[in-house]
């Protein structure tokens, strides 16, 4: 866990409307599956990885194989996939370290002494030998009759009351795990809080029982409402930027992770998968999507009935070159062979679109037949899936190099020289920017834009810049107060630019001249 460095520099989104090349644009995908520690975030480089702690047959392996493969004819693929579990009852126990690598004659040499602490409660310590063992359970079981089959507790000192754990072994995770079932004296949040679990000795070393050795700790903490999950994943981790799970939620769900995407002001976004039919019915005042535009959610992408296709948007962004010149993709139109069309049928394609949703379909024309995801939308007011990833990917990259000037820099002083050492901070990455193809110049203003950056302190030479190159930075020191500098808080700063947008239909009248 660690200071979010927006108390330092925050970078505020904004679109001004009409009316790891350093690629870390990662999802997290949320989980139902037991084995992993609650409340913790696992971070996997590989679909392979993923498919060895959950199985060949498993739906994050799944997932996870479309998320890392990125799209057809992408310059990358993901680097990075974030894991954590959503458990509506969460226990409190002691993961330990994957004993994957270890053959059973290895377990059956290990032998030594194990001590448990359940809150304040000291099971052990018992010099336990695995030499008779026949299976990891089996050792699991030995140890557990060892520790919990007898009253051994050398303190009868807890603040829960009676702590009684189990020892297994989970097959998912390769593990041993030390599990404690709350009991209803504990379910209160103060007690809840306080139990813990650690394991000490030599036995529970050589089983990777120890923090040292890779043990995690499954938190008691309430944790299970999405709201309270999501902030605390969100405290540990703020590399990802989108959220997508490996069940179908109910709609109490989905409108709570609409809400706490909203809550993240475009710094994450949810990918929800849609079963319900009143998806595709024509102007539905009921489906999923069109709730969430009536309550004027930010950051929520809407999926018909396609858990696939939520994956490959996590992982479209994550899949970019934005070193590349021109490499900026629309989400539009893009494919993968891993990814099987749900929509063929024009009138359920036209309300999908209208009601909101991004959906796989197959197009066929005289000749050909295409598949691809369409439409690429995001609720809000970046309204494409390409522009609200590359706004985060901007507000990221801003905050980095003004972090590194203020670390480089004896002093920032509030006149022109200090104007100049600001404008030159972020210089590299508007430039960065503009050749990846996330700002756009030569974009012609609306008269209702022209007088909105009037209104916000520009003058025409100024508005005239931002067609001609795209973006105009003002770091405007004149209008900071006596009060700012003393407490030597931010000048106003603000950057506008023109995203460009993307062409994705073509209407032509085709003439005959006789």
């Amino acid at each position: 866990m660690s200071i979010p460095l927006n108390n330092i520099v925050n970078i505020k989104p904004s679109v001004l409307g009409v009316g790891n090349n350093g690629n870390n644009l990662f999802g997290l995908m949320l989980t139902d599956t037991t084995g992993l520690a609650a409340g913790h975030i696992s971070a996997f480089t590989s679909a392979d990885q993923v498919r060895k702690l959950f199985g060949d047959e498993s739906t994050e392996y799944s997932l996870a194989s479309v998320y890392f493969s990125g799209f057809t004819n992408s310059d990358r693929v993901a680097a990075q996939l974030y894991i954590a579990p959503y458990y509506k009852n969460v226990p409190v126990s002691l993961i330990g370290g994957s004993l994957g690598n270890m053959t059973l004659d290895e377990l059956r040499s290990l032998s030594g002494d194990i001590t448990v602490t359940v809150d304040k409660t000291i099971y052990g310590p018992e010099t336990i030998d695995l030499g008779d063992v026949t299976s990891f359970s089996g050792a699991a079981s030995k140890i557990n009759v060892a520790l919990f089959g007898k009253k051994s507790s050398k303190n009868a000192s807890s603040t829960s009351g009676s702590a009684v754990a189990s020892v297994t072994f989970s097959v998912m995770s390769s593990s041993m795990v030390i599990s404690h079932e709350l009991s209803k004296n504990e379910q209160s949040g103060s007690v809840k809080d306080a139990i813990k679990i650690s394991a000490s000795g030599a036995l529970a070393k050589a089983l990777y029982l120890t923090t040292e050795t890779g043990a995690q700790a499954s938190i008691s903490e309430d944790i299970s409402t999405i709201t309270k999950l999501l902030d605390r994943l969100r405290q540990q981790n703020l590399s990802f930027c989108s959220v997508f799970l490996t069940w179908h939620a109910d709609i109490n769900e989905k409108l709570e992770f609409a809400k706490w995407a909203n809550s993240t002001q475009d710094d994450v976004c949810v990918i929800l998968n849609d079963q319900n039919p009143e998806a595709y019915k024509k102007d539905s005042k009921t489906a999923f999507a069109k709730v969430v535009k009536d309550n004027n959610y930010e950051g929520v992408v809407s999926v018909y009935n396609n858990l696939e296709l939520c994956a490959f948007i996590a992982g479209y962004p994550a899949a970019w070159d934005l070193t590349k010149s021109d490499g900026r993709f629309t989400a539009a139109f893009r494919r993968n062979s891993l990814l099987k069309a749900n929509i063929t049928d024009e009138e359920q394609a036209n309300n999908l679109r209208d009601n909101g949703y991004n959906f796989y379909g197959v197009w066929a024309s005289s000749t050909s037949n295409f598949t691809f995801m369409y439409e690429g939308k995001i609720s809000g007011q970046y309204v494409w899936l390409d522009s609200w990833f590359c706004q985060v990917w901007m507000r990221r990259q801003f905050q980095y190099y003004f972090i590194m000037t203020l670390l480089a820099r004896g002093q920032i002083p509030y006149n022109t020289d200090g104007k100049g050492i600001l404008t030159t901070a972020i210089k590299p990455a508007i430039d960065q920017y503009l050749s990846f193809g996330a700002i756009r110049p030569g974009i012609t203003l609306a008269d209702e834009q022209v007088q909105q950056l009037k209104q916000a302190g520009l003058n025409q030479s100024q508005i005239n810049n931002i067609t001609t190159v795209g973006y105009y930075l003002k770091v405007d020191m004149e209008r900071v107060t006596p009060q700012t500098r003393v407490q030597r808080g931010s000048p106003p700063i603000n950057f506008w630019y023109t995203d460009g947008q993307s062409v994705q239909q073509i209407n032509m009248n085709s003439i005959e001249i006789q």
